[in-house]
């Protein structure tokens, strides 16, 4: 199985109307989230549990925040 960056992006393309997620070295990426808004989300509030509850919770984060940019 391939290694992949432990960053990713999600985003949403208005030409083919799909959700896009891009594996991403943190190094690359830093400069682009320095002063931006962020969502924190931990984990911890989950009871550490990567389940169907924290996979809801994480969706309608990334999702309102898409929708921000797409009125």
């Amino acid at each position: 199985m391939a290694a992949h960056s432990p960053y990713s992006v999600v985003s949403y393309s208005e030409d083919t109307r799909v959700f896009l997620v891009h594996a991403i070295e943190p190094a690359a990426i830093a400069p682009l989230l320095a002063g931006k808004l962020e969502l924190p989300i931990a984990p911890e509030e989950f009871d550490n549990k990567l389940d169907d509850e924290f996979a809801r919770r994480l969706s309608v984060a990334m999702l309102n925040l898409i929708a921000l940019g797409q009125p």
